[in-house]
């Protein structure tokens, strides 16, 4: 009985915090304040339950959607049916309202203006999560999204304060409908106002959200310090999801990056005080969704009018800046910052690309990096798979007919550089050890046949030198 009630004891221990932090809810997002800056944004948090919740500073979390974490630096209580707001700067947020009455925690949010999730965590477990969107309402229009059961509305900013249906404060009488800039804006049961500044390093990935496979794109950082002052100084390590990392003491150079394949990838961004720390102070997270080149080039013109059509197939926006269009004399390369909205084309005259219809004959397209996207007139996708002498040949179709033609029917005259080679090393003929020997043997006999040749030689020269010298003319007689 004793161990059953211990591990009563222990079991409700544990579940009971989680409990009660599963009462809190996000029940109101401030994501695009009008005519203003991240300073106004703020979350609202309320506690549903029937007893206070402790949020512990060095277990909870707040992720704002846009790929950094904020950690709470102190622990405080949200008493049962009332909030607290998370907001992108506390002085700004008693500005805009300053009839609020709770717990107010300043953080460096940044939430996304097309659409994002929000989230608190309770050590590592989601509380609660919410995902908006731009066609919620609420876009710049003054109004706020409010949890309203199980869906989200958008209506005037209430902080501190559930949202009431149009019907019900119709049917209010005699109560005027008052923003949250005045007194009723304080909910019951809802604490002392305090104002909980955060002191925290934090560190951001600046990024695009969408990028396209085997083109580079930009990434940069802001390592913000406690007193929101920039930090330049320190060691940055990034992952970038697909087993390749940088280690860097450079906090002010961005630099390019690329992904080769399609797919989600995560990247980090560890923050360490200096070269030699152990623990970072800070980790970003930023998701990354890497999509198809869809760039192609759809058609050119005629003689009387040589020009480009680019079209973008893909369901994102497909950037082109830089990208150089080659024909058969002349290139042309985008401004930067061109763009091609998704599902869409864009035709470029002979006045702006400076081609003829003579460069019409070829064309191709290249990233900035110079990878080849695109051609015109397409070139057929073959692909060739040698595995020692079989050759697996695609089919493919031709894009004049309806009919089946094979690579092996358009390239049976071309002759496998990569196969030919494999061939010639595989002829190569097995020599044994005593061959070897042997064909030494003969080597060395004949080095030394050519030295007994050169020594011979020599010796007979100097036998002639010899004989010069010892001659005199007494010693020869003249025969009559």
């Amino acid at each position: 009985m004793k161990i059953f009630l211990i591990h009563f004891i222990i079991l409700f221990a544990v579940v009971m915090p989680v409990i009660a932090s599963a009462n809190l809810e996000i029940s109101e997002i401030m994501y695009d304040p009008k005519g203003s800056n991240a300073n106004h944004q703020w979350v609202e948090v309320y506690n549903s339950g029937s007893s206070p919740v402790s949020v512990d500073a060095s277990k909870w979390r707040f992720n704002d959607g846009s790929s950094h974490y904020m950690n709470n630096k102190v622990s405080f209580s949200v008493s049962a049916n009332s909030f607290f707001i998370l907001t992108g700067d506390l002085a700004t947020f008693d500005i805009d309202h300053p009839g609020f009455s709770g717990i107010v925690i300043d953080t460096s949010m940044s939430l996304d203006k097309d659409g994002g999730t929000v989230s608190i965590l309770n050590d590592g477990q989601v509380i609660d999560s919410v995902t908006y969107s731009a066609t919620l309402g609420g876009a710049e229009d003054g109004n706020s999204l409010h949890k309203s059961g199980s869906i989200w509305v958008a209506s005037t900013p209430t902080p501190g304060s559930l949202y009431q249906s149009s019907t019900t404060i119709d049917n209010q009488e005699n109560i005027p409908n008052q923003s949250s800039d005045t007194e009723n804006n304080t909910s019951v049961g809802a604490s002392p106002k305090v104002n909980t500044k955060i002191s925290k390093i934090s560190t951001e990935i600046i990024s695009k959200s969408v990028v396209t496979s085997g083109v580079d794109f930009k990434l940069s950082q802001k390592t913000i310090g406690l007193d929101k002052e920039l930090i330049k100084n320190g060691r940055l390590v990034w992952n970038f999801g697909d087993g390749i990392s940088r280690d860097t003491l450079d906090f002010n150079t961005p630099f390019l990056y690329r992904y080769d394949y399609p797919g989600e990838y995560l990247i980090t961004l560890s923050y360490y005080k200096d070269y030699f720390s152990d623990e970072p102070e800070f980790t970003d997270r930023l998701n990354i969704k890497v999509v198809s080149p869809g760039v192609v080039i759809s058609s050119i013109g005629s003689p009387t009018d040589p020009y480009i059509e680019i079209e973008n197939k893909s369901s994102y926006e497909a950037s082109v800046s830089g990208w150089k269009i080659q024909g058969t004399k002349n290139n042309f390369y985008f401004a930067v910052g061109t763009t091609i909205m998704p599902g869409k084309k864009i035709k470029l005259p002979s006045r702006i690309t400076g081609f003829n219809f003579e460069d019409l004959s070829s064309v191709s397209m290249y990233s900035p990096a110079g990878e080849l996207f695109a051609t015109y007139p397409p070139t057929a996708n073959t692909n060739f798979e040698n595995k020692n002498t079989n050759t697996k040949i695609q089919t493919i179709k031709s894009t004049n007919t309806n009919t089946t033609k094979t690579a092996s029917d358009k390239y049976k005259k071309v002759i496998n550089l990569d196969d030919l080679s494999a061939q010639a090393g595989n002829t190569r003929v097995p020599i044994s050890w005593p061959v070897i020997i042997i064909v030494i043997g003969f080597a060395m006999f004949g080095a030394s046949l050519y030295l007994y040749y050169l020594a011979y030689k020599g010796s007979m020269f100097q036998r002639k030198d010899n004989l010069d010298s010892k001659i005199r003319p007494e010693d020869m007689d003249i025969l009559e």
